[in-house]
């Protein structure tokens, strides 16, 4: 009977960690997105540094001048 008492908590307890596991496998992914982005800024490697970042309309940037969009100018500025 004690058994079927813990079981509840055992499955919520289950359950609640596994978000804690996905962030972990998402934050890895990011740092490695990250440090690859970074390894080729280091090497002038225009390609590899470009495939760091979303390539569609709706990528966002700020800069001095405020947010602008787009993939296209911001490739064309990158590096060249």
């Amino acid at each position: 009977m004690r058994i079927v008492r813990a079981f509840p908590a055992v499955i919520c307890a289950v359950l609640c960690a596994f978000p804690l596991f996905a962030q972990d496998a998402d934050l890895t992914a990011a740092r490695a997105l990250f440090e690859r982005n970074l390894n080729a800024i280091r090497t002038r490697d225009r390609d590899t540094y470009l495939q760091s970042y979303l390539h569609a309309p709706s990528l966002a940037r700020g800069g001095p001048q405020g947010f602008t969009t787009g993939y296209d100018d911001f490739a064309k500025g990158a590096g060249g």
